[in-house]
């Protein structure tokens, strides 16, 4: 799969979600996502990878809505990566707000908070 595809991919999912079709904009998103994430790894690029997770971040937010448990993994993840690239300040702050936005969503005493 081409990285092109992805981009196709998210163009389309806007255009669903501009029609209201949350669902649809959704699954292309993560089609998408997967397609950059392979794309990524094929090149061993953590940096590369990074970046995606960060734009699937953003795309997660305009459809999803800012606080959810999927946006709340993917900042998680994203924290991971950073710290996994030895950047600690910013795993530090992706780690935060994933905390924060579970415990908002979840709750303080949901297992993923604790």
């Amino acid at each position: 799969e081409h990285p092109q595809i992805a981009c196709e991919l998210d163009a389309l999912a806007m255009l669903y979600q501009k029609q209201n079709k949350y669902e649809q904009a959704e699954q292309l998103r993560k089609r998408s996502l997967k397609i950059r994430q392979r794309v990524a790894r094929q090149k061993g690029s953590k940096y590369g990878f990074a970046l995606l997770k960060q734009r699937a971040q953003q795309l997660e937010e305009l459809t999803l809505g800012k606080d959810t448990p999927d946006s709340a993994r993917t900042l998680n993840e994203l924290g991971v990566l950073y710290y996994l690239q030895n950047n600690l300040e910013t795993a530090e702050m992706f780690l935060k707000r994933s905390l924060e936005m579970r415990e908002r969503v979840l709750g303080p005493d949901h297992t993923d908070c604790a």
